[in-house]
Order: structure tokens, then C-alpha cells, then sequence
């Protein structure tokens, strides 16, 4: 993985994630194990009755992965599953203001529901957490074409799919169209197809099976490869431009990187090296451009004003609530 996708002359440079806070919200993380040991940085748990720690080994998994290829990354693990991968809405809302509270960059959600969520609590909670800099990644599910998991199918957000060794997208991989007909997943990464699995750690206090590690495949393992290259192009863009990135960038640039589009017109396998590469051609005069945008935008969007506007446009209420909690609510990040 850390050659295949570039990782490694990433890491030779000095990009490895330093000073990014990556919150992983699973089922928590088992953080002695010796691929986590001193990477994780804070813990909680907002499942009633249960530890920090992780009963499953489903968050070990993922957040073994960002340590892998984001090696100086801080590792958040905020348990909103419980030991047999299950999990309520309420738990899981929490994650958002954690990572609000503690000034998260990226958020990992190795976690779905094929439920409809476009106009939710969790939805709102999406815009929210991106308008305080918050960059979530979300795996899009694990139910084949035609279906996309909640809150992956929120508009605007960062979906990743699994592909085949091939590049092609796996057949468990979900794909579908979003809430506003965006295609997702956003994205492919190497999370194990269906002609391979990938090695990562496992909790040995899972109630499972005890192990140490596991050769798994799933989007759940296809997203945090993805949200490693988030934490290193923030990163990069704080060191080298400046300026963080905001989840519309990250959009934008997954396209470009790969300049192509697969099963349901998401973008094809990133590249981490070709990614960060295509991050910093922009230059800061086209991120400042974009930004300065952005807080035009701000200026004449009035909430008032835009409640009328709203009010007598010829769109369905559930349209008009996502449109009005993008623009008040889903802006730009903060640096």
C-alpha cells in the first residue's frame, strides 16, 4: 500500500501527518496494540456500559490503517459502536461535536445504515462539523450497486468505495446516486476487493475472535486510506500554503487527481502522491480566490434574506432545507 499508492515518497518528504488530528468514530480503538501503541491521543466512549476500548476489533482495523499511512497523525477514537458493531443515531451525533470540540481536521466514519438520511439530525450534523473545519470521510457501504449508506449519501460529502486489484470497484462495493443525484462513492481506494483482502490490526479483546490481526476487505478498510490522504494534504497545505483545506477542496481535487469516472460516475482509485501533488498546483492565489468567494457568499446570504428567497422558490421543503443548511451552515473551513 504505502508504495502502490504513493504514500511512501510522501513519508520520505516529511508528509506523514504531523499535527493532524484524525478522529476515528468506530467501536473504538484497542490503542496498546503495537501498531497504535503512543499514536492515539485521546479516547472516549458514548456507549452506555462499555469501555474505551475496543470489544470488537472493527475500529482497531481502521485505525491501524491511518497509523499506517499517516504515521504522525493524532489518533482520536470515539466509541459510538458497541462491541458487536451496533450503534444508536444519538451515539453517533456525538462524534460530530467531539470533533468540533477538539478542533479535529479529518473524521473517519467506517460506519453506515442503508437508511434514507438526506434531510436528518445526522445530515445537519454533517453541515455543522464541516463549517467548523471538520473533514469527514464516510464509507459508503457494503450493499453493491444501487444503494448508498447513511451518512454517505449526504450531499456534498467524501464517500469511498472499495475497488479490485484491477481498479475496478468491488461488487460489495455500494454505488448509487446521493441526495441530490451527486454520484457516490466519491472515490475508490485498495480497502480489499474481491479478489484480495488487506492485513490490519484486530483487538485481542474482541468478543469475536481474539486476534492480534486480520486480512480483511470491506469499504470500512477503503476509507481510512482515503482519510490518510486527507491528513497528509492537510498537512501539506498548512506547511508548505499556509492555508488548511475545507471538504470542498477535497471533492474537487479527488476528481482532478484521477481525471476519471467509473461505475455510477464517482471518481476512480486516488493516488496519494498524485493527490497531494494536484493539492498544491492550485497555489495559494487559487485557494484565496476561492475563499474570498466563499466569504462573499457569506456576506449576501442573509439568513433572512435567503429564508424569503427560499420561500417562494418552486423546490420541494426537503430541497430547500439542504440548500439553506449548505450555504448557512456548510461553508468553508476554518484555519
Amino acid at each position: 500500500m504505502l508504495d502502490k499508492l504513493g504514500f511512501r515518497k510522501l513519508h520520505e518528504v516529511g508528509i506523514t501527518g504531523k499535527g493532524v488530528k484524525v478522529v476515528v468514530a468506530d467501536t473504538g480503538v484497542y490503542s496498546s496494540h503495537p501498531m497504535l501503541y503512543g499514536k492515539v491521543k485521546g479516547e472516549v466512549s458514548f456507549v452506555p456500559d462499555e469501555p474505551v476500548t475496543d470489544l470488537c476489533g472493527h475500529g482497531t482495523s481502521v485505525a491501524s490503517i491511518i497509523a499506517c499511512l499517516a504515521p504522525d497523525a493524532d489518533i482520536y477514537s470515539v466509541k459510538v459502536l458497541d462491541k458487536d458493531g451496533h450503534g444508536y443515531l444519538g451515539w453517533i451525533l456525538h462524534a460530530y461535536d467531539y470533533s468540533i470540540s477538539i478542533g479535529a481536521d479529518v473524521m473517519n466514519m467506517s460506519l453506515g445504515s442503508p437508511i434514507n438520511c438526506c434531510v436528518s439530525s445526522i445530515a445537519m450534523a454533517h453541515y455543522r462539523a464541516v463549517s467548523y473545519g471538520v473533514i469527514p470521510v464516510y464509507a459508503v457501504g457494503n450493499y453493491g450497486a444501487g444503494r448508498v449508506s447513511c451518512p454517505a449519501m449526504v450531499w456534498g460529502s467524501v464517500s469511498v468505495g472499495s475497488s479490485n486489484l484491477d481498479g475496478d470497484p468491488a461488487s460489495f462495493s455500494s454505488c448509487g446516486a446521493g441526495c441530490l443525484g451527486d454520484p457516490k462513492p466519491l472515490c475508490m481506494e485498495y480497502g480489499g476487493g474481491d479478489d484480495y483482502c488487506i492485513l490490519t490490526a484486530w483487538s485481542p479483546e474482541s468478543v469475536l475472535f481474539r486476534s492480534e490481526t486480520v486480512c480483511i476487505r470491506g469499504t470500512s478498510q477503503a476509507t481510512p486510506i482515503f482519510s490518510s490522504i486527507v491528513a497528509l494534504t492537510v498537512q501539506m497545505m498548512r506547511d508548505k500554503e499556509g492555508v488548511k483545506p475545507n471538504n470542498n477542496d477535497i471533492v474537487s481535487w479527488a476528481y482532478q487527481s484521477t481525471g476519471t469516472r467509473v461505475r455510477c460516475g464517482g471518481a476512480g482509485v486516488v493516488d496519494a502522491y498524485r493527490y497531494v501533488i494536484t493539492a498544491k498546483s492550485v497555489g495559494v492565489g487559487t485557494w484565496f480566490l476561492a475563499r474570498f468567494l466563499e466569504g462573499l457568499r457569506s456576506l449576501i446570504t442573509n439568513k433572512d434574506v435567503l429564508k424569503s428567497i427560499l420561500m417562494f422558490t418552486p423546490a420541494p421543503w426537503y430541497i430547500k432545507a439542504i440548500i439553506y443548511s449548505h450555504i448557512v451552515g456548510g461553508g468553508g473551513g476554518h484555519s
